[in-house]
């Protein structure tokens, strides 16, 4: 399970602007083109625009504007000169975000320019619950009686973050809701927290979950609910742990 925050920035009504001021591979007939295209790796956009003319061979030269929007804002990343062949190859960053998100990259020159769009990944909070776990009783538990859960996960929640070597050290404080509950039902310690390693990667361990065993012949199944914040970055996760209690048999009656 993971958190995302999907956000479109407005692709459509951004490239509708374009189209209507000479967007998409920006030709004229005249003047020439523009080729663009745009490539996503971890923290890295790169651009690379080709100026093309119809009847110029000396494309050495010639000055292409690179911009990007970020939603609704577009960011200038400088002006350069293409190379023998009419290109540029441009690798730039962006600001850091959460979730994925779709950039559109500009190139211009004069009256021509072209956009292409590219879609980034960026932090992640992700968590990875207890597994589901099962208790029988028989005849032998007498009524009354609980079942005890170790609720533990080795990698419990994980932070990826291509723009940040900080995801060490993160507080993630830890929730957990049982339901149905009946009298008896107990998690504890709730709330609780862990520290995320060199990795990212915070440990669950220590927590107890305390379930009533049914007092007929019959299956309670429970569920643990459980809420990860990180408490540097507000991140959030959410994940679920079943637990199942079977009564098989009744004591035996003492006459």
């Amino acid at each position: 399970m993971t958190i995302k925050m999907f956000m479109k920035l407005g692709v459509t009504a951004i490239l509708f602007a374009l189209l209507g001021c000479g967007g998409g591979n920006g030709a004229d007939g005249l003047n020439g083109s523009i080729d663009l295209s745009a490539t996503a790796s971890g923290r890295y956009i790169t651009a690379s625009a080709t100026y093309k003319h119809p009847t110029r061979t000396d494309l050495i030269g010639v000055p292409l504007t690179f911009s990007y929007y970020d939603g609704a804002t577009e960011i200038f990343l400088g002006t350069y000169n293409t190379n023998n062949s009419g290109g540029i190859d441009l690798t730039f960053t962006v600001a850091p975000f959460a979730g994925t998100k779709d950039f559109v990259v500009l190139a211009k020159t004069g009256e021509l320019s072209a956009n292409s769009i590219v879609t980034m990944t960026g932090a992640t909070f992700t968590m990875t619950p207890p597994a589901a776990m099962t208790v029988t009783a028989d005849a032998t538990v007498p009524t009354g009686s609980t079942a005890s859960f170790p609720l533990t996960a080795p990698s419990f929640v994980k932070i990826v973050d291509p723009f940040f070597n900080d995801i060490a050290n993160h507080t993630i404080s830890i929730t957990a809701a049982l339901a149905p509950t009946a009298a008896g039902d107990s998690i504890t310690p709730n709330p609780t927290s862990a520290i995320t390693s060199q990795v990212g990667v915070a440990q669950l361990s220590g927590v107890l979950a305390t379930i009533a065993i049914p007092d007929t012949v019959s299956t309670r199944i429970v569920t643990v609910t459980w809420t990860a914040t990180d408490m540097n970055t507000g991140f959030q996760a959410s994940g679920t742990t079943t637990l199942t209690v079977t009564r098989t048999a009744l004591p035996l009656l003492v006459p």
